[in-house]
């Protein structure tokens, strides 16, 4: 239950102390700095890496292709939330700057409104990663463009209904929402029905439900994929931004809940847990640094509508055994057209494959065959030739032009007509 106290402003038009605090302990005004510090690095990186993605989004010539990698446009949200977060922890430097946290003012209700909305919309958005990463990899769905759309929009309808919920149910002149709570401003220690409800409940769904469909993921894949397997890495690649989620902000909402429950943790455990939350943006952009050449399961820009036989995955039996089909030079999106490798647009195969065209007939089409694995059958991938010899069996994608190479010691060539075709890693 909540127990407001009836609060009076000081004479200086600032509430008293625990609820402002001036000066500041020479420790905490140091771990200001310091986080800070981290929120800053992170406000920059992620400016430079969402100008750089919108640019890519919006403006560049495959731009329309982009806008369905949905694994891409889910990160590109992630970072407008880490960008959120960033600004809450750099206004630390203004506290420390002015050795004081005061409350009421513009500058503790806005750092208290990004902690809430940053926090939040980051958190869910991670989920959403891992949730996305677990559809794709262990059933091959994904929804369609349009429902995933919508999805996002409410991500983002529902992050900033549940962060003006708190502060618009306590508008009246004394209520005082957002004040100095223990190292920066967030909502008052009084509130803690609205601390519970409206943020760490949903903060520990999106932490623990990250965390149980990782572990899901993983014991999956022990099961059906080899662990050094393209899948494995690949799911290991998308799945390390909710797992780093987790790691940055648990430390924070557990030291919140040991305050509410009469052990306050020290102040040295909230300067080390904000550097780690003000960490966020600048870890999210390296781990996008390492992992965008990982391209998973981008659905075929033709086709709105949801797959469970993406084109870009080659399987055999109940496993995938050929992933990230990817474009050199362009990891983030599936050549042009509806798939295929070209003399413009190369691409890569991460194991055997020989596929063979037999009985063509005059209309050029062929029953087909492939060969390299166990049980070997192949979903959402065939051949296609512009030249005299017409089309290879199979269907989704195809190649374009006189000839089309795959990277390797081996290649794929598209003849006038094709009897075979084979590729090696």
């Amino acid at each position: 239950m909540n127990h407001h106290h009836h609060l009076h402003l000081n004479d200086d038009g600032y509430l008293p102390f625990p609820y402002s605090l001036q000066p500041l302990p020479v420790n905490l005004r140091h771990g200001l700095f310091a986080i800070g510090s981290f929120a800053l690095l992170s406000l920059i990186t992620t400016t430079v890496l969402l100008a750089f993605l919108s640019y890519r989004l919006f403006f560049s010539a495959r731009s329309k292709s982009l806008r369905y990698n949905q694994a891409l446009i889910l990160i590109f949200n992630l970072l407008l939330a880490d960008l959120q977060q960033a600004v809450a922890f750099v206004l630390n430097f203004h506290w420390a700057r002015h050795n004081a946290i005061l409350a009421p003012s513009v500058t503790c209700s806005a750092q208290g409104w990004f902690v809430l909305m940053g926090d939040l919309s980051s958190g869910l958005f991670s989920l959403a990663i891992a949730a996305q990463t677990f559809g794709t990899v262990v059933y091959h769905w994904q929804p369609r463009y349009r429902t995933f759309t919508i999805g996002v929009i409410t991500i983002w309808l529902f992050s900033l209904v549940i962060s003006m919920a708190g502060p618009l149910r306590n508008t009246g002149p004394e209520s005082y929402f957002f004040t100095r709570a223990t190292a920066w401003c967030w909502v008052r220690d009084d509130f803690e029905d609205e601390r519970l409800y409206l943020h760490y409940l949903w903060i520990f769904i999106c932490e623990f439900g990250s965390l149980a469909l990782y572990a899901a993921l993983f014991l999956n894949l022990r099961r059906t994929v080899a662990n050094n397997s393209p899948l494995a890495r690949i799911a290991r690649f998308m799945l390390v931004y909710p797992v780093a989620y987790t790691i940055l902000t648990l430390p924070l909402a557990a030291a919140r809940m040991a305050t509410s429950a009469g052990s306050p943790p020290t102040m040295t455990t909230f300067i080390v847990a904000g550097a780690l939350m003000g960490s966020c943006g600048w870890v999210d952009v390296l781990l996008y640094t390492c992992t965008r050449r990982v391209l998973i399961l981008v659905p075929d820009p033709s086709s709105h509508g949801a797959s469970r036989a993406p084109v870009n995955t080659l399987r055999y039996g109940t496993i995938t055994t050929i992933v990230n089909l990817k474009e050199v030079g362009d990891a983030d999106t599936w050549p042009h057209g509806a798939g295929g490798a070209s003399e413009e647009n190369i691409v890569r195969l991460d194991q055997v494959v020989e596929i063979t065209v037999e009985d063509v007939g005059e209309d050029g089409r062929g029953r087909g065959g492939l060969h390299g694995g166990q049980h070997p059958w192949m979903e959402g991938m065939g051949g296609k030739s512009d030249g005299d010899g017409g089309r290879g069996g199979g269907g989704g994608g195809g190649g374009s032009g006189r000839s089309g190479s795959i990277a390797g010691s081996g290649g794929v060539s598209l003849g006038e007509r094709p009897r075979s075709l084979a590729g090696s890693r």
